[in-house]
């Protein structure tokens, strides 16, 4: 035997042939539906008498047993219906399958059942229905609202004859109509703006509430509303009737300002939305409105405002402390032009603090002028307002100072003059004159110039003075004579006091001095002399100690340039500058004392050889004596007082 479950591997085979008796035996279970079933089988059996041979084709036909449930092929249907679907409207239609024989008895015929159906929470009527024999889902009520409800799961039943059963799941979308009118989510938007925002600011976001999604929503502001709608416009946003609201932007279409009376009253007016889009505003039913109040709130946007912002005064150096010279009014145009205004001056336009300013901003003098010092100033009053940050506002006061005579000549030049002794009766100097005060209007030349009364009497013996009225182009200058030859080794400067008179009137008179420097001439001879050197050292530094020049009597006091040296008897450790006489010692030079004689020349003079000795007094310190010592600061110059005689 061969055919279907026929196979090599008898364990497999659900057939078995007797050879001898020809019969066929089942050996498994047969199963006819599908989808691993068959309804038929054939087989082919095979006579034979070991010569001949026979076939023959065996049918088996299995009959139908009510072993299978019917199923749904898709576990879950979903489907979308809308919510203003009517009463009977078709929802879907499902289908079960079964694979039992349809024409054995209702083994296959399968009728529909909801089991779990979805149920209307008012009335408790079913929701959907279904046809039993064509599986078909309607409603069963009208209508459905998405906006209560969005989505349905219902459960199919399908049960064949033999009372076997299968389920499915059928989920039911319901879809959206625009059946819900739009209303703002408050019935009135207060609001305080600061008046600084522009119109690209949001002023407000106004959201809507409308559990719709298919809607197209559309913004405006109520034309002829209310007080300043022609100011402002509202832009539309979007929204998905959940979580996010849709929303429309408030903006203003012109720049608000608190200090416009108009805009200081506030605004309000209404605005409408409808989910309907431009075209929804003919449908009165998907039209919402609300109001606006809107108030400005006022910000430090100004500046505070002069009545006047300059002003020109001329006033005469000598004008006292306390003068008022003007008054800066400002205002402040924000708080509705009630902002409060302080005045101050500009620390660098008025460096001198010659001038103040009052609470009313009056501005006074408070300090003493001087056109010598600034014949101009220009001050800057400051008006700032009380704001925070505050604003300023600046006015110029231009102050031109005219000149008083309040300031004496003075030498401009020469201040100081030399002249070589022993030249006889000579001119000295021509002292010219300056005065730091306006000479346009007189207070200055021609000056005039003589010797002061109160001078000196040995200065009276030395010099005489006499005014030149034409000199320095007419000015006038003081000419200053000696009236003999002076000696530089009686006296090496002079002070001429001078009295010196500008063309003012009255006119200012003063004390000018003239210093007068005597210039040495080698009119004198040379002398031995001696002198003592003492030097003490802490450590020694490796360089040459300096000790001073080497000393001999000698009036003269320029003439060292004529003067040579040499040693008359030569120390080691010790060093002579031949020409300028400057002796150093050796800094390791043990403590001692040490004679140093020397030889000196002048040639100016024609002499040679006069003797000059140095002692040279040498001790080194111990650092602990030097640890308790108490330093002395020695200036730089000493001075020596000469009484004259006779004073």
């Amino acid at each position: 035997v061969e055919g279907n479950g026929i196979f090599n591997n008898g364990s497999r085979s659900f057939f078995a042939l007797d050879t001898a008796a020809g019969t066929i035996q089942v050996l498994r279970p047969l199963d006819r539906d599908p989808p691993h079933g068959r309804a038929q089988w054939r087989l082919r059996v095979t006579a034979s008498d070991g010569e001949l041979e026979a076939h023959t084709d065996v049918r088996v036909n299995l009959k139908d047993i009510n072993d299978n449930a019917p199923y749904f092929p898709s576990h879950t249907t979903t489907t979308t219906v809308s919510e203003d679907t009517p009463k009977g409207a078709s929802v879907v239609q499902v289908k079960a399958t079964d694979h039992d024989d349809p024409l054995e008895a209702d083994n296959a015929q399968v009728t529909y059942s909801l089991e779990k159906n979805a149920v209307d929470e008012s009335s408790g009527s079913a929701i959907f229905s279904i046809d039993s024999q064509l599986g078909l889902i309607t409603t069963a009520l009208c209508c459905l609202d998405r906006e209560k409800t969005q989505r349905y799961t219902i459960q199919v039943v399908a049960t064949d004859g033999g009372g076997l059963k299968g389920t499915g799941t059928v989920v039911v979308e319901v879809g959206d109509v625009n059946d819900v009118p739009p209303r703002f989510s408050r019935p009135e938007w207060t609001l305080d703006v600061c008046e600084s925002l522009t119109p690209d600011n949001v002023l407000a976001t106004l959201t809507v509430v409308d559990n719709d999604v298919s809607n197209n929503f559309s913004f405006r502001v109520v034309p002829g509303s209310g007080r300043g709608w022609q100011m402002f416009r509202v832009e539309g946003g979007s929204g998905d009737g959940g979580a996010a609201l849709p929303w429309g932007n408030l903006r203003a279409t012109e720049t608000l300002d608190y200090e416009d009376a108009d805009h200081r009253r506030g605004f309000r007016f209404k605005v409408q939305v409808t989910d309907m889009g431009e075209e929804g505003w003919k449908t009165p039913d998907h039209v919402a409105e609300s109001w606006v109040s809107l108030r400005l709130v006022d910000e430090n946007d100004n500046d505070p405002v002069f009545s006047e912002d300059h002003a020109h005064l001329t006033l005469p150096e000598d004008t006292p402390p306390g003068t008022l010279l003007t008054t800066f009014t400002a205002l402040d145009p924000d708080k509705g032009g009630q902002g409060g205004v302080r005045y101050k001056i500009a620390e660098d336009s008025d460096p001198g603090r010659q001038f103040g300013v009052d609470g009313s901003g009056a501005v006074w003098v408070v300090g003493n002028l001087d056109r010598e010092t600034a014949a101009a100033h220009t001050v800057l009053v400051w008006a700032v307002d009380d704001g925070n940050p505050p604003r300023t506002a600046t006015a110029t006061l231009t102050v031109n100072v005219t000149d008083v005579n309040d300031n004496p000549p003075f030498l401009a030049e020469p201040r100081q003059v030399q002249v070589v002794e022993n030249g006889g009766a000579q001119v000295v100097a021509r002292v010219r004159l300056g005065d730091p005060d306006d000479w346009r209007q007189g207070h200055g030349p021609p000056f005039t110039v003589a010797l002061d009364p109160r001078a000196p009497q040995h200065v009276a013996d030395t010099f005489r003075v006499t005014h030149d009225k034409r000199g320095d182009e007419g000015r006038g200058v003081g000419v200053v004579w000696a009236r003999a030859g002076l000696d530089r080794e009686e006296r090496r400067s002079l002070l001429v006091p001078l009295l010196v008179a500008d063309a003012g009137w009255p006119p200012l008179t003063t004390t000018a001095t003239l210093t007068v420097h005597v210039a040495d001439l080698n009119d004198n001879p040379m002398t031995p002399a001696s002198k003592t050197v003492t030097v003490y050292i802490l450590q020694p530094h490796g360089k040459p100690v300096p000790l001073g020049r080497v000393y001999v009597e000698d009036p003269d006091d320029w003439d060292s340039t004529s003067k040579t040296y040499t040693w008359r008897h030569h120390l080691d450790g010790f060093f002579l500058h031949s020409s300028t006489g400057d002796l150093t010692m050796a800094p390791d030079t043990p403590d001692g004392r040490y004679e140093l004689g020397f030889l000196v020349s002048d040639i100016s003079q024609g002499q040679t050889d006069i003797e000059a000795n140095v002692t040279v007094q040498v001790t080194a310190l111990d650092p602990r004596d030097v640890m308790d010592a108490t330093p002395l600061t020695l200036a730089t110059e000493s001075h020596r007082v000469v009484r004259e005689e006779g004073e």
